[in-house]
């Protein structure tokens, strides 16, 4: 069994992507990532370690959401869609917010709604000033730093910021697309 970013035994069964006829060719795999997941997991590096969705303060998901809505608006659609009179800051609609945060993470409604961020008479999710910042730089260098363990990738990440730098070990679940956030772990230099 692996833990956290270790590579395998060599008796365990794994796939590597690296075998002739795999079906999984870990290149695809690591640009995939790369491109795609690395960007959208984002500011979520700024909660550090964690082993279940539900220990991400649901004014991360909050920020992370913001950090993608503003990705692909532009400020005059923001304002038109996310803004509610006499509330401050952006406001997404309850459904809209919940679903983009069930299709990546393993959370649930009552977690979220649960939050002093999520106004239930106007069902929707809302922050003033957004709580959180992005703060590190991540960066997956290579294809060997993904590990596959049938459906869950292990995909080391070097972050860093001003004053440290650090290494997590991000989980995913490849089974389907879109790729899962399972865990982030601590992986030491």
């Amino acid at each position: 069994m692996l833990t956290a970013c270790s590579k395998p035994e060599a008796d365990e069964a794994l796939s590597t992507g690296s075998e002739a006829g795999s079906s999984k060719d870990i290149s695809l795999i690591f640009a995939d990532i790369k491109a795609n997941y690395i960007p959208l997991y984002g500011i979520m590096i700024n909660c550090g370690a964690w082993n279940d969705a539900q220990e991400i303060p649901v004014y991360m998901y909050y920020a992370w959401y913001r950090e993608y809505i503003n990705s692909i608006t532009e400020k005059d659609e923001r304002i038109e869609k996310y803004s509610y009179d006499g509330i401050p800051g952006w406001s997404y609609p309850k459904d809209e917010f919940e679903s983009f945060a069930w299709k990546y993470f393993n959370v649930d409604a009552e977690y979220l709604q649960s939050s002093d961020i999520y106004n239930e008479e106007l069902q929707i999710y809302s922050c003033e000033g957004g709580r959180a910042m992005a703060d590190y730089t991540m960066e997956l260098q290579s294809p060997e730093d993904i590990t596959l363990d049938n459906d869950l990738t292990y995909v080391k990440i070097y972050c860093k910021n001003s004053y440290e730098s650090k290494r997590f070990c991000l989980v995913l679940d490849i089974s389907a697309e879109p790729y899962r956030f399972i865990s982030c772990l601590d992986e030491p230099i």
